[in-house]
């Protein structure tokens, strides 16, 4: 990459000067005149800055260490000296012209230019000690191998001009400590990988006014934002803003900046069209699928110790004038404490919603750590975090006019923690929610507690030390009783009336690492009345034998799908290399259940006929497959760059 910094001078002014004459130890004047001088000049100062990318794999987990190569260059400057009003005009132009020829080739501009290369260096590398380090737990050395080749191959891993230039000014006064360049790298190095899976899409067409008719413009050819419309006649205004691809994963990947209502201030609202939703990084491709327009919005201010926490609500759909919309709110997962990784799922996956006529809300909410987020919404208990998406349910319905959303109840959805609080909401706000779909679900904090301190779980499971910062409680120390406990034990409650709750849909990986299938199985089974047994008692955890379970958890079309190979994030496949959901026939039937759920999330519970029947046939048709136990893991440990891999636990 060559960045060029434009050098320019410019100088004007007047000076007086009198001439005399020393003679027997004192001046005499004998002359004096005034003139005026100028000097305008330009140059420029090229960067070249190449980035060497190395691998290096050890074990699970693929470091990339990167050296940059910086040479700087400075063009000739050229420049015009004038003088005016003097007699000794041509002197001075030559003795001015003299001073700037010296200053240009001066040492002291090398040492500088060489320590600003230096600063480049610093700030951008990714040494060997201090290397970009992705986990890839239970995936094999060929997967590994073969994600490198990419890398090698097909993925272009430069250090942007748009990056550089927005820390330009930092550049010229940082020190070699400085994390905050040497984040954003990581960050743009990330970006640009998952960049690499976006696909090209389609979406809604505006119009725009000119003089003689209202023309059709695609957006992805709009660069100003404004005031354009949504029909052929030009009479519906719809506001919008082009996303670069550098603001969204700055504004996404950068922990300290994603989910920042704050941001927003001054900003006009406008609707966009998101990168992340260009992202194919699903089982179920959205290839096909039109690109839905996204705004966003703050749902949600409070005051704390260390500042306003100001909440945004990004909000999906089809088209900006749709109207008549089923209103679905999507919680990100995250384990409660990390923000960018599950809004990157959220964004994903939000064309298959929006296709088939939901408007899709997803709103941030405050986490249970300090990974993610700015310093005022962090270190949060479990109720506050529940008090959050509690009021973004409130904000969704206070909003149905504006957005378009017609009459029926809400739906909700929700990835690992965020099917969590899809649940919670499902319990507590019951007669509101419609239907939920979940995917691999931590629904039943009081069993997991249970059977940990029954050594059911090993001595330090993975999910163990994620509860207990989420509820702010030290686990060796907790009491089972706790009636926070109980309020996120969701099977005991729903088995007591089971009819007084929204039926729910959820996919749940047989061989999760990190949320126990024993969570999801008792969730369906407290639909017929008891979490302990019912229609998911008994679950096969042999992949050879039966590949995926499908059960009717009660007569309303409650159903679990357990595909017995998939790991955590069973719905996420990179570069067709990582896909926890199992080998390709557990992949398929993965998309499958997939499908199953977003269509049924769309049907009204009015509408529900039985057809345990037929998923029962399924179950034991597939019983009689048998498959390779190939294929790739999923959310192990929890990792910053594990994002890059939506590991959305």
């Amino acid at each position: 990459m060559l960045l060029t910094l434009p050098l320019e001078l410019r100088a004007n002014g007047h000076i007086e000067q009198k001439f005399g004459l020393k003679a027997f130890g004192e001046c005499a004047e004998y002359a004096e005149d005034g003139f005026n001088l100028s000097v305008i000049g330009s140059g420029q100062i090229t960067l070249g800055i190449a980035i060497n990318p190395q691998f290096n794999v050890a074990g699970n987990t693929l470091s990339i260490s990167a050296e940059l190569v910086v040479n700087t260059e400075v063009a000739p400057f050229v420049y015009a000296v004038n003088v005016e009003g003097s007699l000794l005009e041509s002197l001075l132009e030559d003795r001015l012209r003299d001073e700037i020829n010296t200053a240009m080739n001066s040492p002291k501009l090398e040492q500088s230019l060489e320590d600003i290369a230096e600063k480049i260096r610093e700030a951008f590398s990714l040494t060997e000690d201090q290397p970009l380090e992705l986990e890839l737990p239970g995936a094999s050395p060929e997967s590994i191998q073969a994600f490198i080749e990419i890398l090698k191959n097909d993925v272009d891993l430069p250090l942007t001009e748009a990056l550089v230039r927005g820390y330009l000014r930092q550049l010229l006064d940082i020190d070699s400590t400085n994390q905050t360049l040497q984040s954003s790298f990581a960050s743009a190095i990330t970006c640009e990988l998952m960049n690499s899976t976006a696909i090209e899409t389609n979406s809604a067409p505006l119009y725009q006014q000119t003089a003689t008719a209202c023309s059709q413009i695609l957006p992805t050819e709009i660069i100003s934002e404004g005031t354009y419309f949504s029909e052929p006649q030009c009479r519906q205004q719809v506001y919008f803003r082009p996303t670069q691809l550098n603001t969204f994963c700055r504004n996404t990947l950068e922990a300290n900046r994603v989910g920042d209502g704050a941001l927003l201030a001054g900003i006009n609202p406008a609707w966009t069209l998101s990168p992340g939703v260009k992202m194919d990084i699903g089982v179920v491709s959205t290839k096909g699928k039109k690109q839905p327009f996204s705004t966003h919005r703050v749902y949600k201010k409070i005051a704390a110790d260390r500042g306003v926490c100001e909440l945004e609500m990004r909000i999906y759909k089809e088209n900006p004038a749709d109207t008549d919309l089923i209103p679905l709110i999507a919680l990100h997962g995250g384990s409660w404490q990390y923000r960018s990784n599950g809004i990157l799922g959220i964004e994903a996956l939000a064309a298959h919603y929006t296709s088939p006529g939901f408007a899709v809300f997803a709103p941030f909410y405050r986490l249970a750590a300090e990974k993610s987020g700015p310093t005022a919404c962090q270190n949060v208990s479990a109720k506050e975090i529940v008090l959050d998406v509690n009021d973004a349910l409130d904000w969704v319905k206070e909003h149905k006019k504006e957005f378009g959303l017609n009459a029926e109840k809400i739906r909700l959805t929700g990835q690992s923690a965020g099917a969590h609080l899809a649940a919670w909401l499902s319990v507590n706000r019951a007669a509101e929610i419609e239907r939920t779909l979940l995917l691999y679900p931590p629904t039943d904090i009081g069993d997991y507690l249970e059977q940990w301190l029954q050594g059911n779980l090993g001595a330090n499971p993975k999910g163990l030390s994620i509860i207990s910062r989420f509820l702010d409680t030290d686990i060796h120390q907790i009491d089972l009783s706790n009636p926070l406990i109980q309020a996120n034990s969701f099977p005991k409650t729903i088995a007591q009336s089971p009819t007084d709750y929204p039926p729910m849909f959820i996919i749940q990986g047989g061989s999760d690492q990190l949320v126990p299938p024993r969570q999801s199985q008792r969730l369906c089974n407290a639909f017929s009345g008891n979490s302990e047994s019912g229609p998911a008692s008994q679950i096969e955890t042999d992949h050879s034998i039966q590949k995926r379970q499908i059960f009717n958890c009660d007569q309303r079309d409650s159903q679990l799908h357990i595909i017995t190979e998939a790991d955590h994030t069973l719905d996420v496949c990179l570069f067709s290399v990582f896909c926890p959901a199992g080998d390709q026939q557990s992949q398929t039937l993965a998309s499958d259940s997939l499908q199953k759920g977003y269509q049924w999330l769309r049907t009204n519970n009015s509408q529900v006929k039985s057809d345990s029947d037929k998923r029962n046939s399924e179950n034991l048709s597939e019983a009689k497959n048998q498959g390779s136990s190939g294929g790739g893991g999923g959310g192990g440990g929890i990792n910053y760059w594990e994002l890059l891999f939506l590991i959305i636990a």
